[in-house]
């Protein structure tokens, strides 16, 4: 238990030492994040450089586009399906919605929370 608060501490220490530098890779991931094409690469190179920053190791902005660069087509190999399960949610909720049985109506609940689960992992997509 110890350990993990050691952990938490600096991580903390650490995002907090890079705070305005975080917040610039941020600002040009969101704006590159603009263009749908270079949205999955942008996240990508934001990941890359937390994950620097999570190792303790320095980075510079630069390693936004390293990241960028180097992920590029594996960041879309991984959104394409995070995609694809985003359709196929909305296609079944947009399905179910639509029956006249108030019972299939009812499966609507249960496709909005495999929203809501598939919505939490994507938070962990790119960091993994």
């Amino acid at each position: 238990m110890v350990s993990a608060l050691r952990v938490a501490w600096r991580a903390i220490r650490d995002a907090y030492g890079e705070l305005f530098l975080l917040a610039g890779v941020n600002s040009l991931a969101l704006l590159c994040c603009l263009p749908v094409v270079t949205l999955p690469p942008a996240l990508a190179g934001a990941a890359f450089v937390t994950h620097r920053v999570a190792h303790g190791e320095a980075f510079v902005p630069r390693d936004f586009w390293t990241g960028f660069r180097e992920y590029f087509w594996r960041s879309w190999k991984l959104a394409l399906p995070s995609l694809i399960g985003w359709a196929l949610l909305a296609i079944n909720l947009q399905f179910y919605a639509n029956q006249t049985n108030a019972y299939l109506r009812m499966v609507v609940i249960l496709w909005a929370f495999a929203g809501f689960v598939w919505l939490a992992l994507q938070f962990y997509l790119f960091p993994l």
